[in-house]
């Protein structure tokens, strides 16, 4: 392959590269320049961690740990340049120099002012002599020699200054020395404790940092684990967004029927062959059924909007979602509450961050008992810190397996409803054709054809239900056993409700809406996640 091929090639691969980087990116962008949003289920997974404001927070709670971080980071760099600066006995002694010159230079100046006053009184006695006018003094000659005339005054001057000069070199000096050895150890000792202070802020400042460290470690696992509990919020919603969107068919489907059911009433009051009561109550169920149609269509664009501004799209875009496909049955097979439950406690994401913040708390305490001057708050501290992640491991093992075993019963009670309401639905069959075979017969009225087909479609939306019921019974039980907590409400007396309120179809629409099965759950709305 020659030079120019290889380039090509390698153009190619960064084409394709960046064309990879991109396309989500472009695709997202297309999104915000048209009217229809056209969503799917792994895109919304997608959106919801990357657009939302939360996981805006999120991100920016966790530049704020780095940026902290980093900054103990630059400390202790800036802290242990110092002590190695100290160290190697690389600092500036100018000023010590200038004090010790000045003291040296203070006291040449006061001993040669003495010495000056000694040699003018020396002078002066010298002066005042006079060998000749002494007679008691005598004068023998040394050793028979001539006799020594008496020194000339400059000479002595010269003498005395000399020796005067010497003495004052050898003070000067003396001097000097001795006061060069008492700053070299004053200095010392400055330094020696400087060196102990910087020493000791060094230790608490690794320990700071490794702290701090910890903290940037723990949030960023809680951010990955929120993460699936967000895409698991944004699932839920689509969810139930498609389950108003079922049940919205269902109820035009429903009035069309009785539309014709009511136009068949008024024929058969024209021929006398129905009373004025029947026609009214047909009626009265269409209007019904239409304001159950209004609240509906009310209710999915509110929670339409709550999800376009949930995934960072406008509000005033149209939502378009596509379907679903559910694979719940051969989920059913692999089901094992016994692996399921050992897989999370092993290898759950909750239980790791609880066993990392118990295993950071153990070294912060062993790190508080080698230190001899650590106070006792600081250390009672990081005992009540240590006592804390322990009872946090307790308590996420506790959690997960009894939310793992509610989540185990509710799916396969919600499987079971699926199940009822497919064979529900099978029998309502059933009867629509032998009520349609009774009508050729002349054995039943049109009135009670068309009944029977609203209950064929109150059995197929029923089924409806149930199988999202039933995938997001599946979906939260496979996140417990990636050990994650979807942490959603199931106080006594309340209900999980994510979707808001859905109106009243019929009488019995609580029998056949969304309604919890057992452990099951209903859609949640954008803001049905609970944050961690």
């Amino acid at each position: 392959m020659n030079y120019k091929t290889l380039i090509c090639v390698l153009v190619m691969m960064m084409v394709v590269s960046l064309t990879t980087v991109n396309t989500t990116a472009t695709e997202d962008s297309d999104d915000d320049n048209k009217e229809v949003v056209e969503l799917t289920l792994e895109k919304a997974r997608r959106r919801i961690v990357e657009h939302s404001r939360e996981a805006d927070r999120a991100r920016l709670g966790l530049e704020e740990l780095n940026i902290a971080v980093e900054r103990l980071r630059d400390e202790l760099d800036e802290l242990e340049e110092g002590i190695e600066e100290l160290e190697d006995g690389d600092f500036d002694l100018d000023g010590f120099s200038d004090d010790i010159d000045g003291e040296v230079q203070d006291n040449d100046y006061a001993l040669k002012m003495e010495t000056e006053s000694s040699n003018r009184n020396l002078l002066a006695q010298n002066s005042s002599v006079n060998l000749d006018d002494d007679p008691e003094i005598p004068f023998e000659p040394p050793n028979g020699d001539e006799p020594e005339l008496p020194i000339p005054e400059e000479e002595i001057e010269e003498i005395i200054e000399e020796a005067i000069q010497d003495a004052i070199e050898e003070m000067v000096s003396d001097m000097e020395e001795m006061l060069e050895d008492m700053a070299s150890e004053i200095f010392q000792e400055m330094m020696d404790e400087e060196l102990e202070d910087m020493e000791k802020a060094k230790k608490e400042l690794e320990q700071a940092l490794e702290e701090a460290e910890q903290g940037e470690e723990l949030a960023e696992m809680e951010w990955e684990a929120n993460k699936e509990v967000m895409k698991f919020g944004a699932e839920s919603t689509y969810i139930g967004l498609l389950s108003l969107e079922e049940q919205i068919a269902a109820i035009e489907e429903s009035i069309s029927t009785f539309e014709r059911l009511l136009e068949e009433e008024r024929q058969q009051l024209e021929l006398g062959e129905s009373l004025p009561v029947q026609v009214e109550m047909v009626e009265l169920e269409k209007n019904e059924m239409e304001n159950a149609l209004k609240s509906l269509k009310e209710n999915k664009r509110e929670m339409e909007k709550e999800f376009l501004d949930t995934l960072g799209y406008s509000t005033d875009k149209e939502l378009k979602l596509a379907e679903v496909n559910f694979d719940l049955e051969s989920f059913q097979q692999e089901l094992d509450l016994e692996t399921f439950t050992q897989r999370a406690l092993e290898e759950g994401e909750e239980i790791k961050i609880a066993e990392k913040q118990l295993e950071y708390a153990e070294d912060n305490l062993d790190w508080a008992r080698q230190q001899d001057d650590i106070s006792e708050s600081d250390y009672r501290e990081r005992e009540v810190a240590l006592r804390e992640a322990e009872l946090d491991l307790e308590e996420a093992e506790r959690t997960l397996e009894k939310s793992i075993f509610e989540a185990y019963n509710g799916f396969n009670e919600s499987l079971r409803d699926y199940k009822n309401a497919d064979q529900r639905l099978k029998l309502q069959k059933e009867l629509l054709r032998g009520e349609e075979l009774s009508q050729d017969l002349g054995m039943a009225t049109s009135k009670q054809v068309l009944d029977t087909m609203v209950e064929v479609e109150e059995a197929r939306r029923n089924l409806n239900q149930q199988e999202y019921q039933n995938y997001l019974a599946k979906r939260e039980l496979q996140l417990l056993k990636q050990g994650y907590l979807v942490d959603i409400p199931t106080g006594a007396g309340e209900q999980r409700n994510f979707g808001g309120e859905t109106p009243a179809m019929s009488p019995d629409m609580n029998e056949q809406g969304m309604e919890p099965s057992g452990g099951g759950q209903q859609p949640a709305g954008p803001e049905g996640q609970s944050p961690r």
